[in-house]
């Protein structure tokens, strides 16, 4: 008995865990990884080619049909930039990764 107890604990905790769902999204030429459950998404490392960019970081985005705010800004995610100009950060972001903004100038 006490090892079936064991075993649909385990079993419980395991369709827990995976039915976590991560989707990757791309919008306006930006990635994002979006936590599905959480409903959160993180701005993900980032080449953009064009020259004197103004990026708009959405407060949320669509994923999988599910809508995420936008609460962090990924490790590098901007990292060497140099075009670059501006961007407006919604307040949604809390968490700035390493070297978000590294070598952009």
């Amino acid at each position: 008995m006490k090892k079936l107890i064991t075993l649909s604990v385990l079993l419980f905790f395991t369709a827990i865990c995976a039915s976590a769902k991560v989707v990757t999204v791309t919008i306006d030429n930006l990635t994002y990884v979006a936590d599905t459950d959480k409903k959160t998404a993180v701005l993900q490392n980032n080449s953009l080619s064009e020259k004197n960019i103004s990026l708009v970081i959405p407060s949320s985005i669509e994923a999988g049909g599910v809508k995420c705010s936008v609460t962090r800004l990924g490790v590098g995610c901007f990292d060497g930039c140099l075009s670059l100009m501006s961007v407006d950060i919604p307040s949604t972001v809390t968490e700035l990764g390493e070297r978000c903004f590294a070598a952009c100038i």
